[in-house]
């Protein structure tokens, strides 16, 4: 409790501009993506050095490693990921970050099963710090969802490690409304078979969401809630998709889903639109916990 009340007297105090003076937005290192690796709409396979901040987060559950979320590098030693990936729930269903031993995470792969592929690096966690006000409201939604794992080294930049820029400025829904973005991640396919190689889809932001997430947004009194979608023939899948969005030349990450719903045959609803969490609201507090 007495956390709680420290990290929210320190996020009033620290305002996203006075954050930044010690995390400045640099357009020169973040948000790049190699002219070479071009971007072809649609739900396709991602090229290597697409998306070059996309993080595979491993975790070992009895001896076995398997695939369990992916996350965005931010920095030199953080991974931004969705809380639910790195935590379980005990007895009084509060989220706890598993132990730092059974997580690794893959920089600069795209293929789960070609983990070591030319290009790539494994690199271990010193630390996860998960928002302390996350909590499930819903079977469907959790708020305050993301997490900050700290690197147990210094990772250096290439073509295809890379970080992705925070949202540097303070902007009105309306002002995206209707612009491309682009959901990332892993997940089912639209046939309801798992993908273990990184896509991407391009989807456009709404200016509101449909009567399907009516539960969830009786909660934008605690987080920022928004929607994105898809043509008819694209849509994420994915379980825990980050989005991002494009200004200028660099790339943004500006929202956080776990919510992505699938239909009763276990495929995957195109039509639909999928929820996030705006990742802008928590500029200050992921500033925070980087200092931790």
């Amino acid at each position: 409790m007495l956390k709680l009340l420290i990290f929210s007297l320190i996020l009033n105090l620290y305002q996203v501009n006075s954050l930044q003076k010690r995390f400045p937005f640099d357009d020169n290192l973040c948000g790049i993506m190699s002219e070479s690796a071009g971007l072809i709409h649609g739900g396709k396979l991602s090229k290597k050095a697409q998306f070059p901040w996309m993080a595979i987060i491993s975790t070992e559950n009895l001896g076995i490693w398997s695939h369990y979320g992916s996350g965005s590098l931010i920095s030199h030693k953080h991974v931004l990921a969705y809380a639910g990936s790195v935590s379980y729930h005990d007895n009084s269903n509060k989220l706890i970050p598993v132990s730092v031993d059974r997580i690794k995470i893959y920089l600069g792969a795209i293929e789960y099963e070609k983990l070591d592929e030319p290009g790539s690096l494994k690199v271990g966690v010193e630390k996860i710090s998960n928002h302390p006000f996350v909590r499930k409201v819903l079977p469907s939604l959790y708020v305050h969802q993301i997490s900050i794992l700290t690197l147990d080294q210094d990772v250096i930049f290439t073509q295809f490690i890379r970080p992705v820029c925070l949202w540097p400025f303070k902007s009105d829904l309306s002002e995206i409304v209707g612009k491309e973005a682009y959901a990332v991640g892993y997940g089912r396919d639209e046939t309801g078979k798992d993908s273990l190689i990184r896509k991407h889809v391009r989807l456009t932001i709404q200016e509101n969401c449909d009567n399907f997430f009516e539960r969830e947004l009786k909660f934008q009194n605690e987080t920022e809630l928004f929607c994105a979608k898809g043509n008819e023939n694209e849509g994420p899948c994915m379980y825990d998709s980050q989005l991002y969005m494009k200004i200028e030349q660099n790339w943004f990450i500006k929202g956080i889903s776990s919510t992505i719903e699938t239909l009763e045959n276990e495929t995957c609803n195109m039509n639909r639109q999928t929820l996030y969490e705006d990742i802008e609201q928590h500029v200050p507090a992921i500033q925070l916990l980087m200092l931790e």
